[in-house]
């Protein structure tokens, strides 16, 4: 069975001690995932990966991820079988959102079903078990995606 995640709004967010770091928005350009290697600090790829990696050499109380991706979507990040994407150890909210064209569900409950539009699918196919995985040093920490399998 194939599991990908549908990028909402996914965060990790962890209580640390305090940054000395500023924050830092990584945009996203790319639908690519290097190969499923991790690329090098700031080589500025432009890929969801470079993202994470970047997001947790530099630390920074509240890092976002932002997708900027050209043409028209929705958008699928395939993510390299059998290389998961880095675990995110730094504080990081992945946006979504954030790209053209994508927009929150604004009907209300007694509506019925959503009216989103998802711009952003994260694809594992069947060598990824999860999509993000979230872990550091950090007191605590909590992720949360919406994941269809």
């Amino acid at each position: 069975m194939e599991k990908y995640t549908k990028l909402l709004l996914c965060s990790a967010l962890f209580v640390t001690a305090p940054s000395l770091h500023a924050n830092t928005t990584y945009t996203v350009t790319s639908t690519d995932d290097n190969g499923g290697v991790n690329p090098a600090l700031h080589a500025a790829t432009g890929t969801l990966r470079q993202a994470i990696v970047d997001s947790n050499a530099d630390g920074g109380a509240q890092n976002i991820v932002q997708f900027d991706l050209g043409g028209s979507g929705p958008f699928t990040i395939t993510v390299t079988p059998g290389k998961p994407l880095p675990s995110i150890t730094s504080n990081l909210s992945i946006d979504g959102f954030s790209q053209p064209g994508a927009a929150a569900n604004t009907n209300t409950p007694n509506m019925g079903g959503s009216n989103a539009q998802l711009m952003i699918d994260i694809d594992g196919g069947n060598a990824v078990d999860n999509a993000f995985v979230v872990g550091g040093s950090g007191e605590t920490g909590r992720a949360s995606c919406r994941e269809r399998v």
